[in-house]
């Protein structure tokens, strides 16, 4: 009864906000990823349509005011989902505690849903990579690896001094995850400063959830809050390696192989300079090990997280240092 409430409360705010008249709310169970609950998600059903509804905490407002930046950015390349205005012309509704966005509800399947291939699916980001690059919404400007190293160190001293004064197993076994980036990170700034790598405009999350297709074989592409100016072969070893992703296989089912074929697969088709190219595998490990944003979220943030998946985090980092230099060598080989 108290979560119909809750429901039902929902569905008058947004209803007065919106002038729509909801039928009922129900929520909206999506496919779970370290930072996704189905807690903030909705089906908002009225007479004439059914909309798609997400709720974010109130912190989040400049995250959502850059996501609603990059839709209207890219809703002429790709399609995107429509952005419901509120009554007074606004991309979302803040209340005393949330923010809602509104969508309109695409009625489909995702990729995982259907079981694409992979060779669809591959093909199909590279398609959505090579669009952005050749883009007018695409500065090219070069990336600035300095800026990102700033953060981390700053982000790091800032967790390793909260991890030391915590005795608990999970924190002590974060601070060896912490200080082996650490050091991993030192030991690779200089040739990571001695790159010039142009960023271009990417989606983020370019994962097989994230991409719906209709009857009708129209493609939609959702979940944009992670969108931003940065380096496309990142956007895509993302894709390939948490798309080959298991936690209940041996190594995570990750393997030189598969990863290099993938990825070359992908890259093959996409105007990427050869700097990029040759350097691809230490820059993803570098963008890899940097993003300690996980453990910010649950040490700095108090977020309510999954502890044991900053382990996965650790192993992945350790994989990634052994078959780096190996997945490069094979990705220069398949790409000949």
């Amino acid at each position: 009864m108290k979560k119909n409430k809750k429901l039902d409360n929902i569905k008058s705010v947004i209803g007065k906000a919106y002038d729509i008249h909801p039928l009922y709310i129900s929520k909206f169970k999506l496919i779970f990823s370290k930072f996704t609950t189905t807690d903030n998600h909705f089906l908002l059903k009225t007479r004439k349509e059914t909309f798609f509804v997400k709720r974010y905490d109130i912190s989040n407002e400049a995250k959502i005011k850059q996501e609603m930046r990059n839709i209207s950015k890219v809703k002429d390349i790709v399609n995107v989902p429509r952005i419901i205005k509120t009554k007074n012309g606004g991309s979302y509704l803040i209340t005393r505690e949330n923010i809602f966005v509104v969508q309109e509800y695409i009625d489909g399947k995702n990729f995982k849903e259907i079981k694409a291939s992979l060779p669809f699916f591959f093909s199909t980001i590279c398609d959505i990579e090579e669009k952005f690059v050749k883009s007018k919404i695409t500065k090219h400007k070069f990336y600035s690896f300095n800026s990102r190293i700033k953060k981390f160190k700053i982000k790091s001293r800032k967790l390793l001094k909260i991890l030391t004064k915590d005795s608990s197993l999970s924190a002590i076994e974060n601070k060896k995850y912490l200080q082996f980036v650490i050091k991993e990170v030192d030991d690779m700034v200089p040739k990571i400063l001695s790159l010039k790598i142009r960023q271009r405009f990417i989606h983020g999350d370019l994962l097989m959830q994230n991409i719906i297709i209709e009857p009708g074989s129209n493609l939609w592409i959702v979940d944009w809050e992670k969108s931003r100016e940065y380096i496309t072969s990142i956007d895509i070893l993302k894709s390939v390696m948490f798309t080959l992703f298991n936690p209940t296989k041996k190594n995570f089912n990750l393997n030189v192989e598969k990863m290099a074929t993938w990825s070359s697969y992908c890259l093959r088709h996409i105007s990427i300079e050869k700097e990029e190219l040759t350097n691809i595998f230490n820059i993803y490990y570098f963008h890899f090990i940097t993003g300690i944003d996980f453990l910010e979220r649950i040490y700095i943030k108090k977020e309510n997280l999954n502890k044991k998946m900053l382990q996965e985090d650790f192993l992945i980092s350790k994989w990634l240092k052994g078959h780096k230099t190996n997945l490069q060598i094979k990705l220069n080989e398949a790409m000949r």
